[in-house]
């Protein structure tokens, strides 16, 4: 399966320390520095459920997302906030905080939102390539899969993975 994400030419923008917003163009694939898992938008799909147990990152994650959607909104800019999406993709997840997955949401709630607000769904930047690292999850109990973030077999792999019907 070819890797689109690295074709996509991604809007980002900048919080500059004047409260402005530099906007650009990112050529390359966002990536989970962490190195927990190959993709990174299969990590975002794990920080979405983990964010609603309230994490050890939690605090210090709304201080970011306050910060930056305050400048965003009143900015006439669209693209990925910068500042958000570097601190998910460095963002080391506790074993603690991973044991807390016991689901695993293909079509996540919040997450998009919180590093593209204005996202509209329609192209492929957070789609799932890769499930490698899953293997740190050891709670899963259930897999949802509504959306076309990422290939049946993927999904079929996490099920067989997880023994999930």
């Amino acid at each position: 399966m070819k890797n689109i994400k690295e074709a996509i030419e991604i809007p980002m923008v900048r919080m500059e320390e004047s409260g402005e917003i530099n906007a650009y163009i990112r050529t390359t694939p966002f990536t989970d520095k962490s190195g927990m898992f190959e993709d990174f938008n299969f990590k975002l799909i794990i920080i979405d459920k983990i964010l609603k147990n309230t994490p050890d990152f939690y605090e210090r994650y709304k201080e970011l997302e306050d910060k930056a959607y305050t400048v965003y909104r009143d900015s006439e800019q669209y693209g990925c906030i910068e500042e958000i999406v570097e601190y998910f993709e460095n963002l080391v997840l506790t074993q603690e905080d991973l044991d807390k997955v016991t689901e695993i949401d293909i079509d996540p709630e919040d997450i998009h939102g919180c590093i593209w607000p204005d996202w509209d769904g329609e192209d492929d930047i957070f789609n799932i390539t890769s499930i490698k690292g899953c293997e740190i999850l050891k709670n899963v109990k259930k897999v949802w899969h509504l959306s076309g973030m990422c290939e049946d077999e993927l999904v079929e792999e996490l099920k067989r993975i997880y023994k999930i019907d």
